[in-house]
């Protein structure tokens, strides 16, 4: 699948769209790769991509599947909020420039808005993070008065 497929899937736009290839969708889950450069958000020139970029990596990847959802029950894509994870593990404390990460997410639980996913990034064969990573995807009233809210 191309960059545009993922562009139809996620409310993200460059420069924040971190992921550029959708590998797999379907009713259990997605898989996305990135190759890491330096013109990311982020990227440091000494220590690369930040390992806790990658909680946003996965949640990108969910929100894939989530679009791929949305879509398949004629609805728009919409806007997704990450929640929270359990037991974010990385074994790297930064992604290499050129490093291509491969990150999949799992639906583990799916119950109306409410969604948990086991997620991974793998570097080759070798899984370099992962975590459990808790979504909320508001209605569209939700989505309002959440984005009508000043800070």
């Amino acid at each position: 699948m191309t960059e545009d497929s993922l562009a139809e899937l996620l409310a993200h736009e460059p420069p924040m769209l971190l992921l550029d290839t959708l590998v797999s969708v379907d009713a259990d889950g997605s898989c996305c790769e990135l190759t890491v450069t330096e013109d990311m958000p982020f990227f440091d020139s000494r220590s690369g991509l930040p390992g806790w970029i990658g909680i946003e990596l996965m949640a990108q990847t969910i929100a894939v599947w989530g679009g791929w959802q949305s879509k398949n029950e004629g609805r728009g894509v919409n806007l997704g909020l990450l929640l929270g994870s359990r037991k974010y593990e990385s074994e790297v404390k930064g992604f290499a420039k050129d490093s291509r990460l491969t990150v999949d997410a799992r639906k583990v639980i799916r119950d109306k808005n409410l969604g948990v996913f086991q997620c991974t990034i793998s570097m080759g064969d070798a899984i370099v993070a992962t975590a459990q990573v808790n979504t909320y995807l508001p209605c569209e009233d939700e989505l309002n008065v959440i984005l009508a809210r000043q800070l």
